[in-house]
């Protein structure tokens, strides 16, 4: 038996409620009555399941927000042995489609792709270590922004410190702002904006240190220059 099958990661949707029964009809779209869809998300150490998200939702009482789901639709009907499977989880969106038609298979699969696609903020990344490249980029070219003065004019040690300090907090700034735009989110009510985390708080320590790092690097070698 020949059977086509097709999958691809995506990452930074930030979904809505919209969006999700967007993805479900796509995903079901000309299943026969036969299909078995199954729509499933999990709450600690449970998971729950039901056949529609409105089933679902009501099941966990309606939340704000969800960390995860899963929509699978699988038809031996109208389509024999045709499956989509889509996967949401705050690292990413996963989409898989099999089938014996090809054609079918293709473009089911790019169907929810445009959807998904839809969703990304600017400035993310289809890669799993999109940010981390990003953010490692930055690094090299703010080291080298401070080696090749400091070459030429000559700073001194507590300049170099200040600077690299700064380097190094700005570099750990840039990463954490992509990592959490190359997440996934899935918001029913409300808006994308989430209260501050640990982590949040600390990475705008380490910027503000950063600044007074390089307000420091940059404004000493002045000082010395004019005294």
């Amino acid at each position: 038996m020949r059977s086509a099958q097709q999958g691809f990661l995506l990452f930074g949707c930030k979904l809505t409620r919209r969006d999700l029964d967007a993805i479900l009809r796509t995903a079901a779209a000309g299943a026969s009555n036969d299909a078995r869809i199954s729509v499933s998300t999990t709450q600690g150490i449970s998971k729950v399941e039901a056949t529609t998200l409105d089933e679902l939702f009501n099941e966990i009482d309606n939340p704000a927000r969800i960390a995860n789901l899963d929509i699978n639709v699988h038809d031996q009907g109208s389509q024999p042995g045709t499956y989509v499977g889509v996967s949401l989880d705050p690292l990413k969106a996963w989409v898989y489609a099999s089938g014996p038609d090809e054609t079918w298979v293709l473009g089911r699969s790019e169907q929810l792709k445009a959807l998904l696609q839809g969703t990304r903020l600017k400035l993310t990344f289809n890669a799993e270590y999109g940010s981390s490249t990003v953010a490692g980029f930055v690094a090299g070219v703010l080291e080298l922004a401070i080696l090749i003065p400091g070459l030429i004019i000559g700073f001194t040690w507590p300049v170099w410190v200040a600077l690299f300090v700064a380097g190094i907090g700005l570099t750990f700034f840039t990463w954490r702002w992509l990592y959490r735009r190359n997440t996934t989110e899935i918001v029913l009510s409300g808006t994308f904006r989430k209260t501050w985390s640990r982590g949040d708080k600390i990475n705008l320590a380490v910027l503000i240190v950063s600044i007074a790092a390089l307000f420091f690097g940059v404004l000493q070698p002045w000082l010395s220059a004019h005294h």
